[in-house]
């Protein structure tokens, strides 16, 4: 009997490898443990960094916006301006166009034609009036037709007028335009 052993060592051995086991268990869930929290530390951290950056972006974004619509607000006014401008040095320069119609229609108009109306179109100038005979409301589309000053005339009809006594009169009506108004508004009429 003296070779027997009594003590229980296979549960003792049992017990501490048990121990051991929950012992290094633990250990194994601490450092887990840290490293996810410091893992979702690390994350926020870096979640909040590029928040702060996607609201500096976002500020800059809307900066530039306002900048963007001010730079729209120039150019539009800036387009009203030039608009003005070009208008203001268009009528500069037509402020004496119809002076000098009025000085020349009485030379290109012949005794014995009288003009009824006289119709403005842009560039383009229509005239009703009576003559004396054809010949007179004739010699007065050939004098607008030789004159450099009009051009692109054209002729409506010379016709009797039945009403008229105790003098036969002929009706016409004739148009043309402003050669120097054509090369001014760059306006291109009808023929």
């Amino acid at each position: 009997m003296s070779n027997i052993n009594l003590l229980p060592w296979r549960e003792e051995l049992r017990k501490r490898k048990e121990k051991d086991f929950y012992g290094a268990l633990f250990l194994v869930s601490l450092v887990t443990a840290a490293i996810m929290f410091g893992g979702k530390v690390f994350l926020d951290g870096e979640i909040d960094k590029q928040n702060q950056r996607n609201a500096f972006l976002n500020n800059e974004i809307t900066v530039l916006d306002r900048q963007i619509a001010e730079i729209k607000n120039i150019k539009e006014k800036k387009a009203e301006v030039e608009k003005r401008i070009n208008l203001i040095q268009q009528l500069q320069e037509r402020r004496n166009w119809l002076t000098d119609l009025f000085n020349d229609l009485p030379e290109l108009t012949p005794n014995g034609v009288y003009l009824e109306t006289l119709t403005f179109s842009d560039v383009r100038i229509a005239i009703k009036g009576k003559a004396e005979s054809q010949g007179r409301a004739s010699k007065m589309y050939r004098n607008i037709e030789e004159s450099e000053e009009f051009g692109r005339e054209s002729l409506g009809g010379i016709y009797a007028d039945l009403n008229s006594e105790p003098i036969k009169l002929f009706n016409f009506d004739m148009e043309f335009e402003v050669i120097s108004q054509i090369k001014d508004t760059g306006t291109e009429g009808s023929e």
